[in-house]
């Protein structure tokens, strides 16, 4: 998987999973991040966290 460029919110962590491209969690607290998106937009979100 590509490296992302994600910090968590809520601790700080930088790494995360990225489940049906629609939410974003923190693998170290378990803070999820959801995008509500349809099939067209589902690739800019992941887009984004990608270098």
């Amino acid at each position: 998987m590509n490296e992302l460029n994600y910090t968590c919110p809520k601790c700080g962590n930088t790494s995360c999973e990225i489940d049906e491209f629609t939410t974003v969690t923190c693998k170290r607290c378990s803070y999820t991040e959801i995008y509500k998106a349809d099939s067209s937009t589902i690739g800019n979100i992941f887009d984004f966290f990608t270098n």
